[in-house]
């Protein structure tokens, strides 16, 4: 599996085990008006579970490929990797609208100088979008600075301490520090995407003007 190679070093093996925890089952339903998702990591009754529901293209293609990350990561950490890590990597696999959504979610930050407060982000749930955009926006930073192997041994070592984790790994002293960073990264990223509109409407402005 291409995901457990690109975060794990490793692809999963293809296994007929019986033991329970080995295997992941995998309910599909084809429905063109709903599109839902979830991973059971360690079910009661054992292994893992995922159901799917959309279209076709859905969850043969970006549902498919969220949850088997899931399923990837679970096979590294069971459940006990933080929720923010999980979903940023699982959620790089998104279809296009979601990242569009995502990417305007970041945009909002910048323009309303208003910011996730990472020392909750960090340790909470993630179910508004905004939350989404931030968990995956903070997971290309790091691993933007240091490669997905690192990523993932940071992540393993951050449950015991942040800070320590963190400057071990990044050289990065403090959450603090990473927040002020990580704000200043998603500003410039912004300004990036804005830039050829603004050169656009300028230019458009500079025209003349015609009264019909």
């Amino acid at each position: 599996m291409r995901i457990g190679a690109a975060w794990l070093g490793r692809t999963l093996p293809a296994t007929r085990t019986t033991l329970p925890r080995a295997t992941t089952t995998i309910y599909l339903e084809i429905d063109e008006e709903r599109s839902f998702a979830r991973t059971l990591v360690d079910a009661p009754e054992g292994g893992h579970l995922v159901w799917l529901v959309g279209s076709q293209e859905a969850i043969t293609g970006h549902l498919l490929e969220h949850e088997l990350a899931h399923v990837v990561l679970a096979s590294r950490f069971g459940d006990s990797m933080p929720i923010w890590a999980n979903e940023g990597i699982a959620s790089r696999y998104d279809n296009q609208r979601r990242k569009i959504i995502r990417q305007q979610k970041l945009a909002g930050f910048v323009t309303m100088d208003s910011w996730p407060h990472l020392d909750r982000l960090l340790v909470g749930e993630i179910r508004q979008q905004w939350q989404y955009a931030a968990a995956v926006s903070l997971t290309d930073y790091l691993v933007e600075r240091g490669g997905r192997t690192k990523f993932i041994q940071f992540v393993a070592d951050s449950t015991d301490n942040i800070d320590t984790a963190l400057a071990a790994h990044y050289g990065i002293r403090s959450l603090s520090q990473l927040q002020h960073q990580w704000q200043q990264a998603v500003r410039e990223q912004v300004s990036g995407q804005q830039r050829p509109t603004v050169i656009a409407t300028a230019r458009e402005a500079a025209a003349p003007r015609y009264v019909r």
